[in-house]
């Protein structure tokens, strides 16, 4: 079972040296859409969302987090995206 520390490891292995942590939450509360986009594939009591700065935006503009969602069984990404939540 991957604990929380471990996720936010592991997502920052994930996304580099740019990784910016704001936040972790059990499933998917803080990620508004993200589950919706992948919804067959994983339950969101089976996973940790990490919320993250999104680098490739333009510095000053309004932009979703990134969403980084990793199976707290066998520590795999499951998903890398847009966490919906700007503005």
């Amino acid at each position: 079972m991957i604990n929380q520390e471990e996720a936010v490891k592991l997502a920052g292995q994930h996304c580099g040296p740019d990784f910016e942590f704001y936040q972790i939450a059990h499933g998917m509360v803080g990620a508004r859409n993200v589950y919706q986009a992948d919804a067959h594939s994983w339950a969101p009591d089976d996973v940790w969302c990490i919320l993250c700065c999104n680098h490739s935006r333009a510095k000053g503009s309004m932009a979703s987090s990134r969403a980084i969602v990793i199976h707290k069984e066998t520590g795999n990404v499951l998903y890398d995206g847009s966490a919906d939540d700007e503005g």
